[in-house]
């Protein structure tokens, strides 16, 4: 059995959230956030924020309509007989495509992606990524209970333009798993950028910031924390339909090494369940409530139908291991070199 750090908490604190729990008046954009959540003022976005997007919508612009005469007879067989030579190499084409890939299947990065690639099956990856940890995005309050929990909007700002500086593109772990299985291919330098528990910062300030980079992230939701609060859900949701990727958290972040089977299989497959149910995307990757995990669970986690699961064991996913994810954790004390020094190490 592989237990949390000894740092770890049994769970994330209960801190004052600055909204209502109450529906909101009307949907927002997830972009329409208060000045005080914004990147700070020394933070400037880059032009080429644009380039760390590993695939952009492609804007089809009409010509302008122009009368032409009718064409001639001579012109109209000639037409015919290029449109015919046309539509027989691109069927010719087709169905070599087809052959060459076997199923034809198109590789997508999956439900939450950073970006979606569409790729030829190629030989299954091997590499080793990094997947960052992060739980609060605030300035953690004098009394708070775990302040190694919080990291500073300003220094998540300068964090990931330091990623995006190096090089660093953020994908989302399900592209991840399909480069391990071949249906997809990875950037030089990716990253996987996950969150824990679900909070308003997640939506007020980590998403603006990822956004200049065309960046997404993985929100690993606790769903006890969302049903207590209808504006916090309408924001997961929100980060949903902007393409962040869900996983669960469970249901009431027990120590699920503690549960009977029934307790267990309610945590474990309950929680993607009613995940999938409210926010209406896949829910394909699970994070163990406070890093506790054993045989047991991990048998759980597989028998629900989750593709993987994250820990808080130190280290880089692999593999190998696509139930025992590790990750790196990071912290406000963390410099953005110090944090890319990590991330190019054999053990960060």
């Amino acid at each position: 059995m592989s237990a949390a750090p000894p740092n770890e908490p049994p769970r994330a604190p209960d801190i004052p959230q600055s909204h209502e729990d109450g529906p909101p008046s009307q949907e927002p954009s997830i972009w329409d956030v208060p000045d005080r959540f914004r990147a700070p003022d020394d933070w400037d976005a880059h032009a080429k924020a644009g380039e760390a997007q590993e695939g952009t919508d492609t804007v089809v612009r009409r010509p302008p309509a122009r009368t032409t005469s009718a064409p001639s007879a001579g012109r109209r067989r000639l037409l015919i007989i290029a449109g015919a030579a046309v539509l027989l190499l691109a069927a010719v084409t087709a169905t070599a495509v087809a052959l060459t890939r076997g199923d034809g299947e198109t590789a997508v990065g999956g439900a939450g992606g950073a970006t979606q690639a569409t790729a030829v099956a190629a030989e299954p990856s091997r590499a080793v990524v990094p997947i960052l940890m992060y739980h609060l995005i605030a300035d953690a309050p004098a009394d708070a209970a775990y302040p190694e929990l919080y990291v500073r909007p300003a220094t998540f700002a300068r964090q990931m333009r330091y990623l995006h500086d190096e090089g660093y593109q953020a994908v989302s772990l399900g592209r991840v798993l399909d480069a391990w299985a071949g249906e997809a291919t990875l950037p030089d330098r990716p990253v996987v950028i996950s969150f824990d528990d679900g909070y308003p910062s997640h939506y007020l300030v980590a998403a603006p910031i990822m956004q200049e980079y065309g960046w997404k992230g993985l929100l690993n939701a606790d769903w006890k924390v969302l049903d207590e609060s209808p504006r916090l859900l309408a924001q997961v949701r929100l980060l949903a339909v902007a393409g962040w990727e869900i996983g669960s958290h469970s249901l009431t972040h027990p120590d699920l090494t503690t549960l009977d089977a029934a307790q267990l299989k309610d945590e474990v497959a309950g929680s993607r369940e009613v995940l999938r149910e409210q926010l209406g995307v896949p829910v394909d990757f699970f994070c163990y409530p406070a890093g506790r995990y054993d045989d047991e669970v991990v048998a759980a986690v597989e028998a629900a139908g989750y593709r993987g699961a994250t820990t808080t064991d130190r280290g880089f996913a692999s593999r190998d291991e696509p139930f025992r994810l590790k990750r790196v954790r990071v912290s406000d004390g963390l410099s953005p070199a110090q944090l890319v020094a990590a991330l190019r190490s054999d053990s960060p």
